[in-house]
Order: structure tokens, then sequence, then C-alpha cells
């Protein structure tokens, strides 16, 4: 009978052998022929155990809610000054940015780390513009901002270190 393993061929993330044929490794179903991204991602993905992960995931949803979060009252803050002040032009520069944020939040799904952080700089770039204009606003809410931006920070920590 034939050895059908290749001598000194062995996966990366858990040492099996395998043949020169193979293209996933039998043991952790490794890309052996997958591209550069994929067999780095499989690795990352490989060496984190079940709680990193679950960690990591739980921290991109607390990030994509908070996007979402960040849309919906961006939207209303738009249509409160719309009604109260007839700001046409806050209303759609509100508009806007609640699509961005929601748009974020569904792209987060996919590209996690790039959205959450895109997110996390577009909210504290806005807070920073804000207290420009009226430096007041750097105190209103104070609290929600401090978590806000705490929750991007962690979850932009996670997605890239779970690397999605």
């Amino acid at each position: 009978m034939e050895n059908n393993l290749s001598i000194g061929l062995k996966c990366y993330c858990c040492k099996a052998e395998y043949s020169a044929s193979d293209k996933f490794c039998g043991k952790c179903g490794y890309p052996l022929q997958g591209t550069q991204e994929e067999q780095k991602k499989f690795s990352l993905n490989y060496t984190l155990n079940d709680f990193e992960k679950d960690v990591v995931k739980g921290r991109i949803g607390e990030a994509r809610l908070i996007l979402f979060v960040l849309a919906f009252f961006t939207a209303i803050y738009g249509l409160i000054q719309l009604f109260r002040d007839s700001e046409t032009v806050l209303f759609v520069v509100n508009l806007i940015l609640a699509g961005i944020y929601a748009g974020l939040g569904f792209w987060a799904k996919k590209k996690a780390f790039a959205a959450i952080l895109t997110g996390g700089l577009i909210y504290i770039s806005i807070i920073l513009l804000t207290a420009f204009v009226d430096p007041m606003t750097l105190i209103q809410g104070i609290i929600f901002k401090i978590i806000f931006i705490v929750a991007f920070i962690r979850s932009t920590y996670g997605a890239y270190k779970f690397k999605v």
C-alpha cells in the first residue's frame, strides 16, 4: 500500500501531515493552497480560543448597535432642527450623516475593523467640529459621548485582533 503523505509536509496550524495535492488540512481545515490572506485569516481564527472569539464578536455587535443608534438619533436630531428652527441645511446634513452611520453599521458585518474605525473617527470629528463652533457642546451629553468612544475603541481593537 502506497503512503499518500509527503515526507516533511506539515500543516502550519496543527502540524498534521498532509499530501502535496491536498487543498485543505484534513485535521483543522487550513487552506493549504489558499491565498496568503486566506491563510492569515484562518491562522488568526484558529489561534483565538472560543471565549476570545465570543468576546470579539460581542464587541463588534456592540459597535454595530452603536452605529445604528447614532444613525437613529442623528436623524431624529435633524428632524427636530427642521421642525423647531426650520433648519433645512442641518436637517439634510444630519440625514446624510445618519445614512453614513447606518451604512457603516451594515458594512461592519463584512469589514468590521474598517467600518468601526471609520464610524468612530467620524463620531469624534463631529464632536470636535461642533465644539469648535460652540465649546459648550463638548460638555453636553458627555456621559454618552464617553460610552460611545470607549465602545468604539474596544470594538476597533477587537476587530483588529480578529482581522475582520
